[in-house]
Order: C-alpha cells, then structure tokens, then sequence
C-alpha cells in the first residue's frame, strides 16, 4: 500500500525539515526492523543520486534505485541507527534548499548524494 502525503510549507525552516526529515527515517527503521532482514547499504544496492520531488521510503528507494538527499540520508540514517550506531541528521542550507547529511559518533559528516553521484551542492 503507497500513501502520500503533501506538506505545504512555504518556506520550511530547519526545524520543519528536521521533522520531516526524521519522521522518514522513523518510518524506514520500523520497515528494516520488521522485515527482520539486514538491509544493505546504498552503495553496494547499486542505487545513486538524483534529483526527486518526492520523499522516498526506503522500500521505494530500493525498487527506484535512485534518491536524493532526503531520501538517501533517511535510509542510511535508518540503516545505521538499527545497526546500534547513534548518528544524526544535519542540515545544511544552499540557497533556497536545504541539503542533508549524516553526523557519524566520531562527529564526522557524512553525505551519501555525493558518494552516490551528486556533483555541486544542492540536495
């Protein structure tokens, strides 16, 4: 079953899109926890960066094999946070968007859009 839901928010501020944000990564975690099988990275799925509109769960994001910012930090987020790792999501803004990446333990950044294939900034 799909659902969709449309968000209206004009300008969103980070703490709107951190909501989002980790409301997705919340879905994606229920889904990998209760498939009860280990979910692979994004990298080794094969899937790559690319500019969407949509936000996709992890599921779909698999089945598409292609995602932007949102999408990829959610499932990997997810990913890792069921692995036992205590990461966060950090937002970045470029211009009028906001760009997403991964705050590992160790307090590195991560982005899975630029080792998945995004050139330039933007999200």
């Amino acid at each position: 079953m799909a659902l969709a839901l449309l968000v209206d928010l004009g300008e969103p501020s980070a703490a709107q899109v951190r909501a989002l944000m980790e409301g997705l990564t919340m879905i994606n975690q229920v889904a990998m926890r209760e498939s009860g099988r280990v979910w692979p990275s994004l990298k080794s799925a094969g899937v790559r960066y690319q500019r969407t509109h949509e936000w996709r769960s992890a599921k779909l994001l698999l089945a598409h094999r292609r995602g932007d910012c949102k999408d990829l930090v959610a499932y990997e987020c997810a990913r890792l946070r069921e692995a036992g790792h205590r990461v966060t999501i950090r937002l970045t803004r470029i211009g009028r968007t906001w760009h997403t990446l991964i705050r590992l333990p160790d307090g590195r950044l991560f982005d899975p859009s630029r080792e998945l294939g995004m050139k330039g900034h933007g999200g």
